[in-house]
């Protein structure tokens, strides 16, 4: 993933202007062999004054899909009870 988001660095340089990536991920660590690695990355990207914002999607879950499920189911809930699989209110 660093060498696609430093290859797509180096394409934007020669577009003018700050640009800004959104990055979806699925969980990321860069252990102490791959900081080289990111560490260019991390040049390339304000070489090409590309701003990253990373969102890790673990933690985006949809209510609407969760009570479809249930709803297929049967066991919906009641509007303002508390669902265990998000730990947030449902409905």
């Amino acid at each position: 993933m660093l060498l696609a988001v430093r290859s797509l660095a180096k394409n934007l340089r020669t577009v003018p202007g700050r640009k800004m990536l959104v990055l979806f991920f699925r969980g990321f660590r860069v252990d102490a062999g791959e900081r080289i690695g990111a560490d260019g990355t991390i040049d390339a990207c304000n070489k090409a004054n590309v701003a990253i914002y990373s969102l890790d999607v673990r933690g985006l879950k949809s209510g609407a899909a969760t009570a479809a499920v249930e709803a297929a189911r049967g066991t919906e809930r009641a509007p303002g009870t508390r669902c265990r699989a998000t730990r947030g209110i449902q409905g």
